[in-house]
């Protein structure tokens, strides 16, 4: 107990709340799908991604939030992608939501993932997201 008073106290007591806000946002996003602190992962809940900012490889194993507009759909069993465009760009989407219609506004959250698309070079691939939920889109 006398450590912690000593010790940890004088630590957090000269914080300031930016500080303290960076170490939430850290906690709250900061980390890829192993664990491993990304600085590219850090987000504020709420805040939309553009589908361009998620297409860098750094995005990997980040938790983003997206909105657009459902455009081409393949159906699955149990599920279906469907490309999410917001301006001129798209990104698909691995959804379990069957439902959906093209030209529908969507917002979503989910996991960046990329595929390879080439056994040769492994750096060649698409970057997709597997939707995590679907949240009010406010429209």
């Amino acid at each position: 107990m006398k450590l912690f008073s000593s010790f940890v106290i004088p630590l957090i007591r000269p914080l300031s709340g930016l500080r303290i806000l960076l170490i939430v946002a850290v906690g709250m996003g900061g980390c890829d799908s192993q664990g491993k602190l990304n600085p590219f992962c850090l987000s504020l809940p709420g805040r939309l991604a553009s589908v361009h900012s998620i297409q860098s490889p750094r995005r990997v194993g980040c938790t983003v939030e997206l909105q657009g507009t459902v455009g081409d759909r393949v159906p699955l069993v149990e599920a279906q992608l469907y490309q999410l465009r917001d301006g001129e760009d798209a990104v698909w989407v691995l959804t379990s939501d069957t439902n959906l219609q093209s030209g529908t506004i969507v917002r979503i959250r989910g996991r960046v993932h990329f595929q390879p698309t080439s056994s040769s070079d492994p750096t060649q691939g698409e970057v997709y997201i597997e939707e995590q939920a679907q949240l009010d889109s406010g429209s």
